[in-house]
């Protein structure tokens, strides 16, 4: 395996990936008396209503902005009420809505603009050129999408298909800490308001301001090790291979990924630049 970290600086190597909630959450246990025929559970009648979440990590721990994408009018009520969320104003969070709430082609591009290039200006100067991870989700391929995120200062690698749960950092475990961290505020939410009908809007982007950006729930540490588990970042000198999740699986199947002839052709890193 090649160690992408060898030539590119770890704030610059960046995983990106969305991942849908569901408005309604109601909790999958609840407590009742032992042979009760009929279990009652509180729903909102928003399980139909889902949106679209665009998470970053570095492999130094950083946690980009995230882009949430709403179901409605690009330039609806909707969202323009949403624009107005302080947390949004601040560029903490970014919001966008579209027809069915899902992540398109545009919305990567609005990725791009306002979360990718303001990052890597952010540490240009001093930590050289970037490199984005994505998926092979049909919205991540594509010239249009190689015309956007490829540049002189910016590359793309791909993660083969199939492969997402062993070399992703986000699907490792961050996702997963991130729906399980607004679980809990949901399930909080409604135990505290018995009356409520429906959860507002602006009340899920306070909470995934507050879970994304919250060490209570992705600590910088965790973004770290899901980073070696998935071999990206490991020590240079083997001391972590270990650390890598299945390391023997790994060097069976993990050939062709990540080698330095796939970044050499792909990336086009002068490695004399970092030696």
């Amino acid at each position: 395996m090649y160690n992408i970290n060898k030539v590119i600086n770890n704030y610059m190597i960046v995983n990106m990936d969305e991942t849908a909630l569901f408005l309604n959450m109601s909790p999958k246990k609840t407590i009742n008396e032992k042979g009760d025929n009929t279990i009652m559970i509180k729903t909102l009648g928003q399980e139909k209503q889902r949106i679209s979440i665009l998470l970053s990590v570095s492999a130094e721990g950083d946690k980009l902005a995230a882009l949430v994408v709403f179901k409605g009018k690009p330039n609806g009520k909707i969202c323009k009420n949403l624009n107005n969320n302080l947390y949004v104003k601040q560029k903490y969070l970014f919001v966008r809505c579209n027809t069915n709430g899902w992540c398109t082609k545009s919305i990567m591009n609005d990725y791009n603009n306002d979360i990718w290039e303001p990052y890597i200006n952010k540490h240009k100067f001093d930590m050289g050129r970037a490199l984005l991870i994505f998926d092979n989700a049909p919205m991540h391929t594509g010239k249009d999408i190689e015309n956007i995120f490829i540049n002189k200062n910016k590359r793309l690698v791909y993660i083969p298909k199939g492969l997402t749960s062993i070399l992703q950092p986000l699907d490792i475990a961050i996702n997963n800490l991130f729906k399980k961290g607004i679980q809990e505020k949901y399930t909080q939410y409604i135990t505290e308001n018995n009356n409520c009908s429906k959860i507002e809007r602006n009340i899920f982007l306070n909470w995934i301001y507050e879970v994304w950006y919250s060490s209570k729930y992705i600590t910088k540490q965790v973004i770290i090790n899901t980073f070696k588990a998935t071999g990206i970042s490991l020590d240079i000198n083997g001391s972590e291979n270990g650390l890598i999740k299945s390391y023997e699986w790994a060097k069976e199947h993990m050939n062709n990924c990540f080698t330095e002839k796939e970044i050499e052709k792909n990336v086009e890193f002068n490695l004399e630049d970092r030696k």
